[in-house]
């Protein structure tokens, strides 16, 4: 099978860290063919969609991998596309969905441009309204007052565009003080905010459940930092065995039927004390410390999933 990603430049990857090297790592395990390119290098000619691509292989030793001859690729030549940018989801990430539309319907892309760009991360958690915590979006830095006040006092807001905790701001304190710190959100943060109730809970971690073909197949508790609520390894949280509670199943049951007839195969829940918090299918990660931590292996049901979604699709049941 001939798999194309497309990713962030490889100066940004972390290989010991991120997810899409164990993407790779698998496919080249079945003897598939594996290719890359950035939204940069893809291009419409003629109506036909293309990228300036290269193969992609790993290794053991720095810079741990080993890059081919670039070639202009038309994407329809390719058995299976991956868009695995990380957010903000920007203007540059949008149009990139709208190209892979484009693509011959005979080549599967995942996830789903059309969904992709439907499902906000953190918009998305508004259409499971029983399983989300007190929850407004707005652009009035007042109405957000009320709002923290009408929950006791203490919430956060976050940044519609951003990822890995980044654009998070506790609120707490004088209502004057609450809409100091609302002002520039709302004024750099490219418009609405989302502001929720505190959840206490999160201290002790948040949950992350990686979903594949609708199924949670791997969770893990992120637990903050000590003094920190961030629950992100970017902030130092780290990962923490756990198991799903029954308010856990249902959401993801709910969740993962919605996101499978949404053309979703790979995506990523976070749940703070059975609250959904944000649903990851941009580009969701943290498969690796999820292995470490259950002593599995995702990437591998991972590219089951893929290669039974190809079966389906050549079979005009997808």
């Amino acid at each position: 099978m001939k798999t194309l990603y497309i990713t962030s430049p490889i100066t940004k990857w972390k290989f010991d860290e991120d997810t899409t090297p164990l993407m790779i790592a698998e496919v080249r395990k079945r003897g598939g063919e594996t290719w890359m390119a950035t939204p940069r290098h893809i291009a419409v000619k003629d109506g036909v969609v293309a990228a300036r691509c290269q193969t992609i292989e790993l290794t053991d030793s720095a810079p741990f991998h080993i890059m081919g001859k670039e070639e202009y690729c038309p994407l329809g030549d390719f058995d299976v596309i991956h868009l695995r940018t990380d957010p903000p989801f920007d203007l540059e990430y949008y149009y990139t969905t709208i190209f892979l539309e484009m693509v011959p319907t005979n080549t599967l892309v995942l996830n789903e441009p059309n969904s992709v760009r439907y499902l906000n991360e953190k918009l998305a958690i508004l259409l499971f309204p029983d399983f989300i915590t007190e929850t407004i979006v707005t652009f009035d830095v007042e109405e957000g007052a009320d709002f923290v006040q009408s929950v006791g006092g203490k919430a956060v807001a976050k940044e519609l565009s951003q990822c890995s905790s980044r654009g998070i701001t506790l609120l707490e304190g004088s209502r004057e003080s609450i809409v100091e710190k609302l002002q520039p959100l709302v004024s750099s943060g490219g418009g609405q905010i989302m502001i929720q109730r505190f959840l206490e809970g999160v201290v002790k971690g948040e949950t992350r459940i990686t979903m594949i073909d609708g199924e949670p197949l791997g969770y893990m508790k992120k637990v903050p930092a000590e003094g920190s609520f961030l629950a992100s390894m970017d902030f130092g949280a780290v990962g923490q065995p756990c198991q799903l509670t029954q308010r856990d199943k249902e959401l993801c049951k709910a969740v993962g039927n919605y996101l499978s007839r949404q053309g979703i195969l790979f995506a990523a829940l976070d749940v703070i004390d059975g609250h959904l918090s944000e649903v990851n299918l941009t580009s969701p990660g943290l498969m690796r410390h999820t292995n470490e931590v259950m002593g599995i292996k995702l990437e591998e049901a991972l590219e089951d999933a893929v290669e039974r979604w190809v079966k389906e699709r050549k079979l005009g049941l997808r």
